[in-house]
């Protein structure tokens, strides 16, 4: 019922929502956050078997699942530790685990419309694709928004200073998202030239 309530109330009223968020941090649950990511993994599902064909941008036979899930969450992950790191720096007062919260939240209009969009693909014909891609960039920019909103309000930013914490957070979220692949990549270099080595002295042990 808590999940639903501040669900409506993250809807209707984003400002309040995300100031309680910040309030009642001593009776934090992480059983919201969870259930929302959960959700955003089952709508992604959804929508990729969902979508009626003509209007797809995906076909399910060459989609990988897990890679899916993996764009739509690590994105969100980054984004969280990003501005947590961000707003620390600039004396924000929101901890890491807030800042998960928040941005389960403000996913909400990820969820409440791409099943109704999902239903409208059997609907409209190929040639109402322009209405449907009007829907999605309004979903996305409602999205957008309570991100916005999430960091002004539980870091008590006005609004110049909430948008140049949002462009030094993507900022953040970019060089955190290189290194990781920097040293992902390099990981598998090592190991490569490890396994490489192990092979040269195996095969110089048998020669001899």
């Amino acid at each position: 019922m808590e999940l639903f309530n501040m669900s409506i109330m993250v809807l209707t009223h984003p400002f309040k929502a995300f100031r309680v968020i910040k309030e009642e941090r001593t009776r934090f649950s992480y059983y919201a956050p969870l259930t929302l990511f959960i959700m955003i993994l089952v709508i992604r599902i959804l929508h990729i078997y969902g979508v009626h064909f003509p209007l797809a941008t995906l076909n399910p036979r060459d989609t990988n699942l897990i890679t899916e899930m993996a764009r739509m969450l690590v994105p969100l992950f980054l984004w969280s530790i990003g501005c947590y790191s961000v707003t620390t720096i600039k004396e924000g007062k929101t901890l890491l685990r807030e800042q998960l919260a928040a941005t389960a939240y403000s996913m909400l209009p990820y969820i409440v419309m791409s099943i109704p969009i999902i239903l409208l693909t059997h609907i409209l014909a190929e040639t109402d694709a322009g209405l449907l891609n009007f829907l999605i960039m309004l979903k996305w920019i409602w999205v957008i928004v309570l991100f916005m909103i999430s960091t002004g309000t539980m870091n008590d930013y006005n609004f110049p200073q909430t948008i140049k914490i949002c462009i030094l957070c993507i900022f953040s979220c970019t060089v955190i998202a290189v290194v990781a692949g920097l040293s992902i990549v390099l990981f598998q270099q090592l190991i490569d030239f490890i396994s490489d080595v192990l092979l040269e002295l195996n095969a110089l042990y048998y020669i001899r």
